[in-house]
């Protein structure tokens, strides 16, 4: 039987590039979404004279001013005209189309000295959808005379009917009034602001120009840090990294005569390949290889005696992984939709986004196992997307030579649905991080009480455990697209994979090593 294929570990130095790819990818996306929205407003949102409008809101007010100190920001001189930041235009409409209004704009410091002692309504908050307003009401007096007397003012307007101010923006902070002319209280009207912006497109095509570019070095740095080392040699068709089965039609050579010479009884002969129709899983972990039923397996050992209070902070203790896990589900997602395309076209996962793939499920599976998806051990995880033999949580899935192209198009939402409700209900979610909640999480509650009054595990916990997980990763394999065979509607319970039955001699029960032995 030919031995497993060498595979070199990943290394520190790669995981914190995938790690920083993933942030890079992450930064890109928020860049292409806000380059985005911003082309998008620039185009569709504009009115006939270029402007961006707010809605039409709504003002009530019983004071003698309504002031909006923070409409306008502080803009440094060098970014001052017309041709960086744009104009401003604010038109305000009397409920009572015969009433007159003051409109003005001027320096918030000057408006601070007019009004500083009136009576006045400060607009505090402005939504546009729906238009609403909050008003901020400060006591005071009356004003010392009408608005229009006033020098302060950069623009202004008064008059009966709609009034409108349009301000090309300067430098310093400035602030919006709206008076009765004659200085009187009492304000009902109807208020709109509007923009030109001329340096939106450019933004906008700058931010997406740079989250594209970022997102690529992202892409390269993942895809670096997830190819195959060094010295890599493929596993056997037919499963992942162990010896393949015997080929089909093969049987052992008749043992020599009793009488011949130099006779001694031959070694036991490999296991006879799995039946048609089945996938095969070979593992190498304890004793010979096992054909598994399903081409995505999960293993897990009971790593007794458990501490009975540790599991009340694994919660915290695991909180580097969780972050590590929400990174790399980035590129785990990313990846696998290059993969579904590359299966349309050419019908083939691409090896190195397979074995990345593998190594986030992996590293999901011992965090899950360590933590609250099945709390089976106290070993805490490494960081690592290897197959870590060493650790009593294993998984593998068989490469597949060949998939489907065309259930690439439907297999991941439509075909999967049944199994994804299902997977909720068992999980309380679907992440690349794993459970918090669903029938899982309360198992595993349960687990730890039982662990935490009688310091043991309870066993038939643990089995039903390892069922529902055994589900969960055979979906998420199946929609991360890594097999076309469907996901089976049962629970296989216990630590081993159910195997073909008569494919393998009487194996030991999974004993993991000790960490560096």
């Amino acid at each position: 039987m030919s031995t497993t294929p060498a595979r070199r570990p990943y290394s520190a130095g790669r995981i914190l590039l995938i790690v920083f790819g993933a942030l890079a990818l992450l930064v890109s996306l928020g860049l292409l979404g806000g380059g985005s929205g911003l082309l998008w407003a620039d185009r569709t949102q504009r009115d006939s004279a270029g402007y961006l409008n707010t809605d039409s809101e709504r003002v009530d007010s019983g004071a003698y001013a309504v002031v909006a100190r923070d409409l306008m920001v502080e803009v440094p001189g060098w970014m001052t005209g017309a041709d960086r930041l744009g104009s401003v235009r604010v038109s305000v409409s009397p409920s009572q189309g015969d009433r007159a209004i003051f409109l003005g704009i001027a320096p918030r410091s000057s408006v601070d000295a007019y009004l500083g002692g009136v009576s006045r309504d400060e607009l505090t908050r402005w939504h546009t959808s729906p238009a609403t307003t909050q008003l901020t009401h400060r006591d005071g007096g009356t004003p010392a005379a009408p608005p229009g007397t006033q020098t302060i003012w950069v623009a202004s307007s008064s008059g009966t009917g709609t009034q409108t101010v349009t301000w090309q923006v300067e430098g310093g902070s400035w602030a919006v009034v709206a008076m009765n002319p004659d200085g009187s209280p009492g304000l009902v009207f109807n208020a709109r602001a509007a923009a030109t912006a001329p340096f939106i497109l450019p933004l906008g095509i700058g931010l997406v120009v740079g989250g594209f570019l970022l997102g690529l070095i992202g892409l390269l740095m993942v895809l670096l840090g997830a190819q195959r080392a060094a010295g890599y040699t493929p596993a056997p068709s037919g499963q992942s990294g162990t010896p393949a089965g015997p080929p089909p039609g093969w049987a052992p050579p008749p043992p020599p005569s009793a009488a011949s010479p130099g006779w001694a009884p031959a070694a036991a002969p490999p296991p006879p390949p799995p039946p048609p129709g089945y996938a095969t899983v070979g593992y190498g972990w304890s004793g010979p290889p096992r054909f598994t039923v399903y081409p995505v397996a999960i293993e897990g050992h009971l790593d007794e005696p458990l501490n009975r209070w540790l599991w009340l902070v694994k919660w915290f203790l695991a909180i580097p992984h969780y972050i590590v896990l929400a990174l790399l589900s980035i590129p785990f997602i990313l990846l696998t939709l290059a993969a579904a395309v590359a299966i349309l076209f050419t019908g083939v996962y691409p090896r190195t986004i397979f074995e990345f793939n593998l190594g986030v499920m992996r590293w999901w599976w011992r965090v899950a196992f360590y933590s609250y998806g099945a709390l089976g051990t106290d070993r805490y995880p490494p960081f690592s997307l290897g197959a870590e033999p060493e650790y009593p949580a294993r998984l593998d899935v068989a490469y597949p030579e060949r998939l489907s192209r065309g259930l690439v198009l439907v297999k991941s939402w439509l075909l999967a649905i049944p199994h994804l409700v299902i997977v909720g209900i068992f999980a309380g979610g679907f992440s690349l991080w794993h459970v918090w909640g669903g029938v899982i999480g309360v198992l595993a509650l349960v687990a730890g009480i039982i662990l935490l009054v009688e310091a043991r595990y309870s066993r038939t916990l643990f089995d039903v455990l390892m069922a529902l997980n055994r589900w969960v990763f055979r979906v998420a394999a199946y929609v991360a697209l890594m097999r076309d065979e469907y996901p089976p509607f049962r629970l296989d319970m216990g630590e081993l994979e159910p195997e073909v039955a008569g494919t393998s001699p009487a194996a030991p029960p999974m004993a993991p090593r000790p960490l560096g032995t």
